[in-house]
């Protein structure tokens, strides 16, 4: 998540699937986490939506590997319906039509570089 990112509700209906959601001047992100047994595809439809294009990638397993599975337009009803594999983190992100470049931000503690 953007710095500045907002925590808002998020429930699931499937016991398989954890949700978290965030909001940022007026763009969401839905994060969907399907790390439980069985690992089996999920069909799911996620709601309340503002209309617009979204993003979509998936990470499966812990290969750290992300696809971008494409831009979804999300209509009036705010709902879009995903395929969640198993043992896997599905990403519904806003988009406007702006190209931009990917923006990295990591952190990590080096004790070794610190001697």
């Amino acid at each position: 998540m953007r710095p500045g990112a907002v925590r808002i509700e998020c429930t699931s209906t499937d016991p398989q699937l954890r949700c978290l959601a965030f909001e940022r001047q007026q763009r969401q992100v839905v994060v969907l986490i399907s790390t439980r047994r069985p690992f089996t595809p999920r069909a799911t439809t996620v709601t309340g939506l503002r209309p617009g294009t979204y993003g979509v990638s998936q990470t499966v397993g812990s290969s750290g590997v992300t696809d971008e599975l494409g831009l979804r337009t999300v209509g009036p009803d705010g709902t879009l319906t995903v395929t969640v594999k198993g043992d896997s983190t599905l990403t519904i992100y806003s988009r406007d039509a702006v190209n931009r470049p990917p923006t990295f931000t990591e952190w990590r503690s080096q004790p070794d570089f610190l001697k």
